[in-house]
């Protein structure tokens, strides 16, 4: 009995001394920072009205809201001007910088057309689009020489210092040269489609003679082209042309641009690209 008493008493006297050890073993050892519970940041969704690339408008949207301006703009008898504007010889750029470093550039130039239109872009009043691969549409409420003015402007300022794209090994400097077409409203038609058609013949004869200029609509000669359709697809053009209040020739103008759209890029011989 006397034995376990006294094992008792020293496993009681012993019990604040293991306790003082561990206390002193815990205090020497480096203290963990605590994790601070932190609310993860979800990334706003993208915008489905912006080219991922660019941040321009996507085709579809700038398009209906081009229809809209330039509605109201003949209601209210105010100016508006729109300019398609074409990165000269893109596929080169395309071929010798890749898919990243020419979305890059793409990039680039828009950031520098919003900088050269920020006032009427931050306003509402105009509109930049990406239409198709390295074309682009801006809406300016001007009248043509105004937006002539003020695009050769931009475009001075865009082509002063060379774009920077990729990283590393990787980087390259790059100056691409501009053109453009452009086309106002009443002077070269009442209709959204029909400043899309005077811009498109005035970007093209821009390229056409080698590139790096702004043009303007001339009075366009118009030529007699003959061909033959499946009659189911007249019928459907003589009814659309019914419903739509316009003659059946100028809906098939209307397709041919936008058949020229849906190609850009595509076609090696054309002088848009």
């Amino acid at each position: 009995m006397a034995t376990k008493k006294a094992s008792k008493t020293r496993a009681t006297k012993a019990a604040p001394a293991a306790k003082a050890k561990a206390a002193a073993k815990a205090k020497a050892r480096p203290k963990r920072k605590a994790k601070k519970k932190t609310a993860r940041r979800r990334k706003p969704a993208p915008d489905p009205n912006l080219c991922p690339v660019t941040g321009a408008l996507i085709a579809p949207v700038w398009e209906s809201r081009f229809r809209i301006a330039a509605d109201r703009a003949l209601t209210e008898g105010a100016p508006l001007t729109l300019a398609l504007i074409d990165v000269d010889g893109f596929r080169r750029h395309q071929s010798e910088l890749e898919t990243e470093r020419a979305d890059a550039l793409l990039k680039g130039i828009v950031s520098r057309l919003r900088d050269a239109f920020s006032e009427d872009l931050a306003g509402g009043e105009a509109l930049l689009g990406r239409l198709a691969g390295d074309l682009f549409a801006l809406t300016l409420p001007r009248e043509l020489e105004e937006g002539m003015g003020l695009l050769a402007l931009a475009r001075k300022q865009l082509q002063k210092s060379p774009f920077k794209v990729g990283r590393g090994v990787r980087r390259r400097e790059v100056s691409p040269t501009l053109s453009a077409g452009l086309a106002s409203l009443r002077r070269d038609g009442t209709r959204a489609e029909d400043l899309l058609g005077a811009a498109q013949g005035a970007l093209w004869r821009a390229k056409s003679l080698g590139g790096d200029r702004l043009g303007i609509p001339d009075k366009e000669r118009m030529t007699l082209k003959s061909s033959y359709y499946p009659q189911t697809q007249l019928d459907q053009l003589k009814a659309l042309a019914r419903q739509a209040g316009t003659k059946e020739s100028a809906l098939l103008r209307e397709a041919l641009g936008d058949l020229f759209l849906k190609y850009k890029g595509r076609a090696p011989n054309s002088p848009i690209g």
